[in-house]
């Protein structure tokens, strides 16, 4: 089954951060040269220079869908905790949470747990 993350509105997420004091913010670093191409399909990313033909193996910054193929792999990994105490847009991550305590949770336990287990590195 493929779920379907649009990019958030910001006035809807608003509406999340009602009632929250704690917040952090984690930036992903090299954001979209986290994504591996597909096996396969480097050639479709193939450019020539003058020393020669390159192809990426990681998503170049300027392809088509970049952002949201970005953004469905970062949904994917947070998944269950979206819209709960977690906002994500694109390489930035939101934790919110109501009070230190529950904060440190979500922070350690959950998400920086999760990212590092998808090898996704933070800035």
């Amino acid at each position: 089954m493929v779920t379907h993350f649009p990019l958030a509105l910001i006035s809807s997420a608003f509406e999340l951060l009602y009632g929250a004091t704690v917040f952090t913010k984690l930036d992903l670093c090299n954001a979209y040269h986290l994504v591996r191409i597909r096996e396969g399909d480097e050639w479709k990313t193939a450019f020539n220079t003058p020393t020669g033909h390159c192809e990426y193996l990681v998503m170049p910054f300027g392809l088509t869908n970049t952002p949201a193929v970005f953004q469905a792999l970062v949904n994917d990994v947070l998944q269950d905790m979206l819209n709960k105490f977690v906002l994500v847009y694109l390489n930035n991550i939101l934790i919110f949470s109501k009070n230190k305590e529950e904060h440190v949770h979500h922070v350690q336990a959950a998400a920086l747990q999760r990212l590092l287990e998808n090898s996704l590195s933070l800035r």
